[in-house]
C-alpha cells in the first residue's frame, strides 16, 4: 500500500507534501465476516521502513488500537449478531472502531499544527489530504489544482482547505 501512496498521491499532486503518518501495529478488532478480514499485525521495523519509503516528515507508532470509551451509559449493546445483523461482531467493536477514527485524525491535526508552530511565524499549510493508511491507491490522484474542496470519500479520505482542518479533524 505504500509504493501506491508515493506513487499515486504524493508524486502526483504536483506540489510540495510534508507527509505525517499516527499508526496502529495492531487491530484486534478486525471484522470476521468472509472476505472483509481487517485485521492489522504490523511490525515497527516495517512500518518504519515503508514510512522512510514515502518520505514521511512525522511517525507515530501505537502498539494496539485500544481506546478507553467514555462513559456513555446510552449506548447500545447488543448481546449477538442476530440481535445487530449490519455489525462487525458487537457494539463495542464498532465503538472501538469510531474511537480508533477519531483518534488517528486528532493526532495527525495535532502533527499538522506543532510542524507549523516550528515553522516561520506565518507559515500555515495550504490544504490538508487525510487518508487512512489501509487503502491501497490504485489510480493517480489528480493534481492539486484540479480539485474543488472540500471533498470527503466515507471516512477513507478528507481533501479540505486548511481552515476546514480542525472541524474535520479535531473536532469529534
Amino acid at each position: 500500500m505504500h509504493r501506491s501512496v508515493k506513487e499515486n498521491v504524493i508524486d502526483r499532486l504536483g506540489a510540495p507534501v510534508t507527509t505525517f503518518a499516527h499508526l496502529k501495529l495492531g487491530d484486534a478488532r478486525g471484522d470476521g465476516r468472509k472476505g472483509y478480514n481487517a485485521k492489522i499485525r504490523a511490525t515497527a521495523a516495517g512500518v518504519r521502513k515503508a514510512a522512510n519509503a514515502i518520505g514521511v516528515a512525522r511517525l507515530e507508532l501505537k502498539n494496539e488500537s485500544f481506546n478507553q470509551p467514555p462513559d456513555c451509559p446510552n449506548y447500545p449493546h447488543y448481546a449477538n449478531r442476530s440481535e445487530c445483523p449490519g455489525c462487525h461482531v458487537d457494539s463495542s467493536d464498532h465503538q472501538q472502531s469510531l474511537l480508533g477514527q477519531l483518534e488517528g485524525r486528532a493526532k495527525c491535526y495535532e502533527m499538522l499544527k506543532d510542524h507549523e508552530a516550528r515553522e516561520a511565524a506565518d507559515f500555515s499549510f495550504d490544504w490538508v489530504l487525510y487518508a487512512r493508511a489501509d487503502i491501497t491507491w490504485y489510480d493517480a490522484v489528480s493534481p492539486w489544482c484540479r480539485h474543488g474542496l472540500p471533498k470527503r470519500f466515507a471516512d477513507w479520505v478528507f481533501l479540505l482547505e486548511r481552515k476546514e482542518a480542525e472541524r474535520n479533524l479535531w473536532q469529534p
